[in-house]
């Protein structure tokens, strides 16, 4: 197996439900005005920008770590609250295995702790 199929299927079995979630590599960042967050990648150096609920879950994040994954459900639910759960577990599920692959945040639970240099030294 390689690499990539390495991460592909440890991704798929995480349980995002029972992982406490924290910051892994914090860069500063800005918060716009219009909710966005300017900061620069972890892993490269570049600039980044998080959308408005991205951000939103990653100051979450930052603020109450470590933070569970129904504990950001619920604020996303506060903020969305026209959209259903279901669409919102998906969606936190998503943003949280982007942030993950983007070496921003870090998941403890049943697997250990996994973030991107779990990953990638794992699967070598």
């Amino acid at each position: 197996m390689n690499r990539i199929e390495y991460i592909k299927e440890k991704i798929e079995k995480l349980d995002f439900s029972k992982s406490l979630v924290k910051p892994f590599m914090v860069n500063k960042y800005r918060k716009e005005d219009d909710g966005r967050i300017l900061t620069f990648s972890p892993l490269t150096g570049k600039i980044c920008v998080l959308n408005p609920t991205l951000a939103l879950i990653y100051e979450t994040i930052i603020q109450r770590a470590p933070v569970d994954f129904h504990e950001i459900l619920a604020v996303l639910s506060d903020v969305y609250d026209e959209v259903s759960i279901n669409i919102l577990e998906r969606d936190l599920k998503g943003a949280l295995t982007w942030l993950l692959l983007n070496g921003f945040v870090e998941l403890e639970g049943g697997e250990g702790i996994v973030n991107i240099q779990t990953l990638l030294e794992d699967g070598a």
